[in-house]
C-alpha cells in the first residue's frame, strides 16, 4: 500500500501550499506517521488496501476536498470579487510558488502601467482648465499641448512593441514607465519664461506621450504572456485594460477634492506630476523588496527563477513577414481599433453638449472637474461587463454586438438630436449607453485581440502597429469630424458615426477569429531565433516566500 508525501515533515495546511504537486513521491502506509492520515480524513480500517490506484483515487478526492474547504475557509473579499467577476482564481494571489509569483508581479505591472497611462493621458485638461485663469492661453496653445502626446503616443506604441520583441516585454516597460515618470514630474515644474510655458510643456508631453504609447503593447502582451496556461487569459488582459477606466477617472476627482484648499497656481502643477506616482511606487516597492530577497536564503533559487531565458528572433521584420493570415489578422484587429477610435470622437464632441445640458455650465474648477467625473463614472460599467463576459462569449461577439449597440445609439441621438436638449433623462441615457456598449465591445476588445491573435514571436511589435492605428483614426477622426460639425452640423457627425460602427461590425465579423489560437497551434516557417537573457527590471516586485 502506499500513499503520497515529500518528506516526513507534519502535511502543510495552509492555502500557500495546498497543492497536489506536493504529494509527488511514494511511501509505504508503514513508514507514514499519524500526522499525515488525520488531514486526509482516512480511518485505520480504510488505510489496508491491496491497489496502489485504489488509495490514490481515495487520497487525491480527500484532498481535493481538504484543498476546497480550506481556500473556502481563507478566502478574502478581494477572492470573491474576482470569483464575481469569473476568474478561476485571484490573479493577485502571490503565494511562495514561483509560477504564482510571476503571474502576481505582471499583473500588478500591467495595471498600474495602465492607470499611469491613461491618467497621464487626460490629466493635461484638468491643467489647461486651471492654467488659463493663470497665462495668457490660445486655443492654439492647448491644441498643442494635446496633439504632442497623441503624436508622442504613436511613436511610443510602435517603438515600444519592437523593442518589447527584440529586448524584452520587461525590460522594454521599464524603459516606457521611465520615461512617464521623468515626462511628468517636468511637466509639473514647468514655468513662465522667454520661451513659452506651453511649447515647453509641449515638448515633455511628447516624451511622456512615447512612454504612455509605449505601454498600450506591452502591459497587453505581457499580462497574455503570463496567462496563456490558464483560462482567464482573456480575462486578465481585459482586467488589466479596465485599469484605464480608473486612470480616466483620477484626474477629475483629484482636482475636485483639492481645488477648495490648494491655490491654482500650485493645482495645476500637482494633477501632472502627480501622473508619475505609479512608476515610482512600483519602484520604491522594487527596491524596498530587493534587500529581503537579497538577505534571504532562497534569494538565490528566486534569482534564477525570475531570470528569463527567451528566445526572440534575429530579424522581427523576418517574423512578421512569415505570420500566418496577417493581412486578415491586421484588418480585424488594426482596422478596427482604426475605426473604433475614428467614431469614438463623437462623443468627445457630443461631451460638452450634454454635460452643459444635463448640468448647466460648470463655473468653477470643481464644477468643471466634478461634471468631467461623473463622465467617467458612466464608463466604468462597461469595462466591468466586458470582464465578466470575457471567457463566455468570445471576442468577436463582444466587440460585434458593441459597434452595433453603438450605431443604434449614435443613430438615434444624431436623429432627435435637436429634441434631446429638452429631455435631460434620456440625454444623459443615450450618451452613458455610447460609453457602455464601447466599454463592453470594441474598446476593449480592440486593446485584447491582439495580443490573442498573434504569435509571440512578433505579437509586441504587430499589437503596437495595432494600437497606432487607434491613434492615427483618433487624429483623423477629429480633423474630419470639427470641420464636419462646422460646415454640417452636429447631427450629421453623429450619424457619420453609426455608419462608421456599422462598418466595424462587418470588419469584425468577417476579419476576427470566432476562437482564440494559442501560439503552438499556429503554423508558421521557421525564423532565426536567438536567445535573450531577461531579468527583472526595477520595475518588477515580487513577493518574498
Amino acid at each position: 500500500m502506499v500513499a503520497f508525501s515529500t518528506d516526513t515533515s507534519p502535511l502543510p495546511k495552509t492555502k500557500k501550499s495546498l497543492q497536489l504537486g506536493n504529494y509527488g513521491t511514494l511511501m509505504s502506509s508503514q513508514e507514514m506517521p499519524e500526522e499525515y492520515w488525520t488531514p486526509l480524513k482516512l480511518p485505520p480500517e480504510k488505510r489496508v488496501t491491496s491497489s496502489r490506484s485504489d488509495l490514490t483515487s481515495v487520497a487525491t478526492d480527500n484532498l481535493s476536498e481538504l484543498l476546497d474547504e480550506t481556500i473556502a475557509e481563507e478566502q478574502t473579499t478581494i477572492d470573491r470579487v474576482f470569483a464575481f467577476l469569473g476568474f478561476t482564481a485571484n490573479p493577485f494571489s502571490s503565494y511562495a510558488d514561483d509560477v504564482c509569483n510571476n503571474k502576481a508581479s505582471d499583473m500588478r505591472l500591467s495595471m498600474l502601467s495602465n492607470i499611469s497611462a491613461a491618467y497621464n493621458a487626460v490629466s493635461i485638461s484638468m491643467a489647461l482648465d486651471i492654467m488659463q485663469d493663470l497665462y495668457e492661453t490660445t486655443s492654439k496653445d492647448k491644441s498643442l499641448c494635446s496633439s504632442a502626446l497623441i503624436a508622442g503616443m504613436i511613436v511610443g506604441q510602435l517603438a515600444g512593441g519592437a523593442i518589447g520583441d527584440i529586448l524584452g516585454r520587461h525590460m522594454a516597460m521599464a524603459v516606457v514607465m521611465s520615461l512617464q515618470i521623468v515626462g511628468a514630474l517636468i511637466t509639473a515644474c514647468a514655468i513662465q519664461s522667454s520661451f513659452s510655458i506651453y511649447a515647453f510643456i509641449a515638448i515633455w508631453r511628447l516624451i511622456l506621450g512615447i512612454g504612455c504609447g509605449g505601454v498600450y503593447p506591452l502591459a497587453a502582451t505581457i499580462t497574455a504572456e503570463s496567462n496563456d496556461d490558464t483560462k482567464d487569459g482573456g480575462k486578465a488582459v481585459a482586467l488589466t485594460f479596465s485599469m484605464q477606466g480608473i486612470g480616466y477617472l483620477l484626474p477629475p476627482i483629484l482636482t475636485a477634492l483639492l481645488a477648495r484648499f490648494v491655490p491654482l497656481r500650485l493645482l495645476w502643477r500637482i494633477i501632472l506630476g502627480f501622473g508619475a506616482i505609479p512608476g515610482l511606487w512600483l519602484m520604491v516597492l522594487r527596491l524596498k523588496n530587493q534587500i529581503a530577497r537579497t538577505n534571504s536564503q532562497v534569494y538565490k533559487s528566486k534569482r534564477n527563477m525570475l531570470t528569463n531565458a527567451r528566445e526572440v528572433p534575429v530579424n522581427v521584420l523576418e517574423a512578421i513577414y512569415v505570420e500566418p493570415d496577417l493581412f486578415r489578422k491586421m484588418i480585424g484587429t488594426g482596422g478596427c481599433w482604426f475605426l473604433f477610435d475614428v467614431l469614438f470622437y463623437g462623443n468627445v464632441l457630443f461631451q460638452p453638449i450634454v454635460l452643459s445640458a444635463a448640468f448647466g455650465q460648470a463655473e468653477t474648477v470643481q464644477r468643471g472637474a466634478i461634471d468631467s467625473a461623473v463622465v467617467s463614472l458612466l464608463a466604468l460599467p462597461g469595462y466591468f461587463a466586458s470582464i465578466i463576459a470575457m471567457g463566455h462569449q468570445s471576442p468577436r461577439f463582444i466587440q460585434s454586438q458593441g459597434f452595433l449597440m453603438m450605431a443604434i445609439l449614435y443613430g438615434s441621438i444624431g436623429v432627435f438630436f435637436q429634441h434631446l436638449s429638452r429631455h435631460k433623462f434620456a440625454l444623459v441615457l443615450l450618451y452613458g449607453g455610447t460609453f457602455f456598449f464601447s466599454n463592453y465591445g470594441p474598446n476593449a476588445t480592440t486593446y485584447v485581440l491582439p495580443s490573442l491573435t498573434f504569435s509571440s514571436s512578433c505579437r509586441s511589435t504587430l499589437n503596437g502597429i495595432c494600437a497606432a492605428c487607434g491613434k492615427a483614426g483618433a487624429l483623423i477622426g477629429s480633423m474630419v469630424f470639427v470641420f464636419a460639425a462646422s460646415k454640417f452640423g452636429e447631427d450629421i457627425v453623429l450619424l457619420a458615426c453609426a455608419v462608421v460602427s456599422l462598418i466595424g461590425m462587418v470588419v469584425t465579423i468577417c476579419c476576427v477569429s470566432e476562437t482564440v489560437i494559442h501560439d503552438e497551434q499556429i503554423k508558421k516557417p521557421e525564423v532565426r531565433m536567438r536567445v535573450v537573457i531577461s531579468e527583472p527590471s526595477l520595475l518588477d516586485y515580487f513577493e518574498t516566500a
